[in-house]
């Protein structure tokens, strides 16, 4: 399994069908937790979670769906002036086993699918994120995001 495409062109995206990529392995700062509560308003949710139920320093799971974007821009990029990409649809999620702040996670992707749409290219990913701490993954899920050319290309 490679480690990072980067520098991709725009035209080289219906190659990457079959890509295999893993990522180096991660940690979710505490406070960073904190920031997405409150950029997210749950800190603000009238029925908040019982904190006595759940582990400390969870990190929920939408938080980790938020974090795919980062995740896979670390293994997976283009050349920063051909491409811009849309987040398109996220299927089939599944929360596996929890993750709190500072528990170290990698992301595993593979690229599915890549279909032409209009100007540019829906590309599929299977994404499997790994916890260092148990054999069963923190979570996966099915992730579509629209890539264009970007604008003068």
């Amino acid at each position: 399994m490679s480690t990072a495409v980067t520098d991709l062109k725009f035209g080289q995206i219906p190659d990457l069908v079959g890509t295999r990529l893993q990522g180096e392995w991660f940690r979710v700062a505490d406070d960073r937790r904190e920031m997405f509560d409150t950029a997210t308003y749950t800190d603000e949710n009238v029925r908040t979670f019982v904190p006595s139920i759940y582990p400390d320093q969870l990190i929920e799971g939408f938080h980790l769906v938020g974090m795919l974007d980062h995740l896979t821009n670390q293994i997976l990029r283009t050349d920063g002036h051909s491409t811009t990409g849309w987040n398109y649809g996220i299927n089939r999620v599944r929360f596996i086993t929890p993750v709190t702040a500072n528990d170290r996670i990698r992301l595993n992707l593979t690229v599915q699918d890549v279909r032409p749409k209009g100007d540019g290219y829906v590309l599929t990913f299977d994404c499997v994120i790994d916890h260092s701490a148990s054999e069963r993954p923190a979570f996966t899920a099915e992730w579509l995001v629209y890539w264009l050319p970007a604008r003068g290309q």
